[in-house]
């Protein structure tokens, strides 16, 4: 996704997301609940794409919410791998984050 992870999903497609099986909110209330959270998280998602192809923005959000600690991309149904990113290593690494860069401009 190209937009930033702030401003996902702020024209809520409810009608969509009513047919969804499964799904509770969107983008737009994760965040509030990122910013809220006691417990550590660990954010979820199946390809990099899906999750952010603005490497900037993505370290920028990480830093913003400190109780996310790490992001896991599941692409075991894809490619049978499992990306594992660190909140320290996103930090202190900028390049930790290419893998996100993965759409041509």
């Amino acid at each position: 996704a190209s937009n930033s992870l702030a401003s996902r999903d702020i024209n809520k497609k409810t009608d969509l997301l009513a047919e969804l099986m499964r799904v509770d909110g969107n983008t737009q209330s994760m965040i509030p609940y990122i910013s809220a959270a006691e417990q550590n998280i660990c954010f979820v998602a199946l390809n990099f794409a899906g999750l952010s192809t603005d490497v900037n923005d993505l370290h920028s959000f990480v830093s913003k919410h400190e109780k996310l600690k790490m992001i896991i991309i599941d692409n075991l149904p894809f490619n049978h791998k499992v990306h594992v990113f660190q909140r320290e290593a996103v930090l202190n690494h900028l390049s930790s984050l290419s893998s996100f860069n993965c759409r041509s401009k």
